[in-house]
């Protein structure tokens, strides 16, 4: 059986508590080192402030054995120890006087017997000087005493002085009893960060799974807000940017599909009328008299081809769809190609064609042969003669061909619909109504070279062909780069778009 992972909250609570456990532990180390440092020069200190102490107690027992000996000799016969006792304490606090003879003795003051150490008791008893330091008391700090004898008085008495000195130093088990509480303090520091920073993120991160959950069941809308410079803020700005995206293709898919409909349609309508003539002209065949055969034949042949030319300009339309388009490119004189196209659609009509500079380029002649024969059979059928064709070459990088008639241009609404499919003008001075695709495959020729085809919004009408003299890198192409030599050897430029494009030179181009 596989052991479930940990979560996410486990996981960052153990990570922060670990480490701010061993941040913890570290400072404790540090701490115990120089609490213990100073501990030491506190030991030090105390050590010499016991010397201090104990010559304080031995200069303080020669005062009073002075001050004892002026007393003796004005009451000789009085003397006890608790009289001189009274008599040193006006001078030192902790003082006594004590009789070696007695160490039973009950006193009241401090100190007695049973607060000296047993050195200095053992020196008292032997009438010898004793200066030093131990523990007088459970209950007292380690404290010097001095002990002397007192001589000239008659007794063999001794005078003890007490001088406390104050402990500054630390046991070592103060020194880890705090080590531990710092410890633990640093220990629930850590749970309580740890604690309150996977809320945070998980809280945040529940957030953007509930968005993602929103967005998955069809809300498009659904964001995170993306606050901060941390690794949550980015995955909250990715998932932004990923609905971002994933919004503009579904958008793009829907109208994508939209459009389909819509050219299945198209297309649908567009077969209906050919194939419903084509049907009647069967019947008519069928007919006894030759005229109505003759006619029938007639408008089946008519039919037949506009049913052929809208086939090859679907198929044309399928391939830019498809990003199937190829170029087959070489170098070509764009004015004898501009000539042949004006020859293939209107052989005795007279259109004038100005050109200025060298029109050589790279391109494909088929496809452009094929816009300009589609820019001119359109200006014939839906233009107002005149119609005359410009070649600008003046330009080291592009060339222009314009199209001109005489008509009123075309409306800025109209102008980004004239070049959508099956779109026509007006189909009453079409001679075969037309296909409504010419235009639609002319740009998408121009844009597979990297040009563009426009027309004026203003009278008159021109459309307007601008291309690259070479095509881009970028553009889907087979070239075969024929120098202009070569292409003379072969031939004329005209009589090489003859050859290539002869099938098609009786059609007379579709708008």
């Amino acid at each position: 059986m596989k052991r479930p992972r940990p979560g996410l909250r486990t996981t960052i609570v153990a990570t922060v508590a670990l480490a701010v456990l061993g941040t913890a532990v570290a400072l404790a180390l540090v701490a115990y080192g120089v609490v213990r440092s100073d501990a030491d020069s506190f030991n030090a200190a105390e050590s010499g402030d016991q010397h201090l102490a104990i010559n304080a107690a031995v200069q303080t027992n020669d005062a009073l054995l002075q001050v004892i000996a002026d007393y003796a000799k004005d009451h000789h016969r009085g003397l006890t120890p608790q009289a001189l006792t009274n008599l040193v304490r006006k001078h030192v606090q902790q003082a006594s006087v004590l009789d070696p003879a007695d160490v039973s003795e009950d006193c009241s003051y401090f100190p007695c017997w049973s607060d000296l150490p047993e050195e200095a008791r053992q020196a008292a008893e032997q009438g010898k000087a004793f200066a030093g330091s131990g523990l007088l008391r459970a209950s007292r700090d380690t404290e010097s005493a001095a002990v002397t004898p007192i001589t000239g008085i008659g007794h063999d008495w001794a005078v003890a002085t007490v001088v406390p000195i104050t402990s500054y130093g630390l046991s070592d088990a103060e020194l880890w009893q705090r080590m531990a509480v710092v410890i633990a303090a640093g220990f629930v520091f850590a749970v309580a960060v740890g604690l309150a920073v996977a809320f945070s993120v998980r809280r945040r991160l529940r957030r953007i799974a509930a968005a993602a959950h929103r967005f998955g069941e069809g809300d498009l809308d659904a964001r995170v807000p993306a606050r901060g410079n941390e690794e949550v803020a980015l995955l909250g700005e990715t998932f932004n940017t990923m609905a971002e995206r994933l919004t503009h293709t579904l958008d793009e898919l829907h109208a994508a599909q939209a459009g389909q409909r819509r050219f299945v349609a198209d297309v649908a309508h567009e077969l209906r009328s050919p194939l419903s003539t084509m049907l009647a002209s069967v019947d008519g065949l069928q007919s006894s008299t030759p005229a109505s055969q003759q006619r029938s034949a007639e408008l089946l042949g008519v039919q037949t081809r506009r049913l052929s030319r809208l086939v090859d300009d679907l198929l044309e339309i399928s391939r830019f769809d498809a990003g199937q388009a190829e170029l087959r490119t070489e170098v070509v004189d764009l004015a004898e190609l501009t000539a042949d196209a004006v020859q293939a659609v209107a052989p005795v009509a007279e259109i004038p064609i100005s050109v200025r500079g060298p029109a050589e380029a790279t391109v494909d002649p088929r496809r452009i042969h094929t816009v300009i024969r589609n820019l001119v059979s359109n200006a014939l059928q839906h233009g107002i003669p005149p119609v005359a064709i410009d070649v600008d070459a003046t330009d080291a990088d592009t060339v222009s061909i314009t199209v001109v008639d005489d008509g009123p241009g075309i409306e800025p609404r109209g102008a980004a619909e004239i070049f959508a499919r099956f779109t026509r003008g007006d189909e009453s001075r079409s001679a075969d109504g037309g296909s409504g695709l010419g235009l639609a495959i002319a740009r998408e020729n121009a844009m597979l070279h990297g040009g563009e085809l426009t027309v004026s919004d203003t009278a008159p009408t021109e459309f307007r062909l601008l291309l690259p003299r070479t095509p881009p890198s970028t553009a889907t192409a087979r070239t075969t780069a024929e120098s202009h030599a070569t292409r003379r050897e072969r031939g004329s430029a005209g009589l090489l778009v003859k050859r290539e494009y002869g099938a098609h030179n009786d059609r007379p181009g579709c708008s």
